[in-house]
């Protein structure tokens, strides 16, 4: 039997496709550092950690120890793959222990799927809001977030023009890294997640997670790159999504 390798779903692509298995899903993603094409990412729910009003910049760390990345995002209409400019992109992780700020009151174990979350603190560490550019590039500079509760590792991200929501979704990262990374200090403080990619709820209900996946370049033991496509159907506006972890 010939695979069709015309179908990037049965490509192993170094260079412009990132792709992941995960039972019956075939997932790609584009990074613009390879490639203008451009697909259209899928939403996921926004989880129980959301804050509004985030600040705006770049280096979103403040005290927060971890492996640091180097977040760099291009967001295009997915009709033609032209780079928006001026829109609102806000992300959020959790640190290296699993915790969110504003929530540190909550211990992992005890939170319920689909549950929303009262602030618990004033505490702002790896949040930020950044503005797209002409090319529709923002760049954030946060760590590589722990597992938690019921949930592999991800970074969250909603992108938002005025008072319209285009997307909200979240990144994962490929399993090989997340072993390497919870290896290093002070992610090896715990025990090894019982929550991996394969058995990750969202990614499940997601379907994978069309174009969530970045592009991962190593710049040094404790420092990385990533960077990632993200396309939007600009002519559509989302309703809030629903809660979820």
């Amino acid at each position: 039997m010939f695979r069709d390798m015309n179908n990037p779903c049965n490509q192993w692509v170094k260079k412009n496709i990132l792709k992941q298995q995960y039972n019956e899903f075939c997932i790609v993603s584009y990074s613009f550092e390879d490639t203008d094409r451009c697909l259209l990412t899928s939403s996921t729910s926004e989880g129980p950690f959301y804050l509004k009003n985030s600040m705006i910049r770049k280096d979103v760390r403040e005290d927060q120890y971890g492996v640091d990345l180097l977040l760099r995002l291009r967001v295009v209409d997915v009709k033609g793959c032209r780079p928006i400019c001026g829109l609102a992109v806000d992300i959020w992780n959790s640190n290296a222990c699993g915790v969110y700020s504003g929530f540190s009151g909550y211990e992992n174990s005890s939170f319920a799927p689909g549950q929303t979350a009262t602030p618990t603190d004033h505490k702002t560490f790896l949040r930020g809001r950044q503005f797209t550019d002409v090319n529709g590039m923002v760049e954030f500079l946060t760590i590589i977030p722990a597992w938690y509760h019921l949930r592999t590792p991800h970074i969250h991200i909603k992108i938002i023009d005025g008072l319209k929501e285009i997307l909200t979704t979240q990144l994962f990262f490929p399993q090989e890294l997340t072993y390497e990374i919870e290896s290093l200090p002070p992610y090896n403080s715990r025990q090894l997640s019982p929550y991996i990619n394969e058995n990750d709820f969202v990614l499940t209900l997601s379907h994978g997670v069309q174009g969530g996946w970045p592009k991962f370049t190593k710049w040094g033991e404790r420092y990385y790159m990533g960077t990632l496509t993200i396309g939007v159907d600009y002519g559509n506006t989302l309703m809030p999504s629903p809660k979820s972890n």
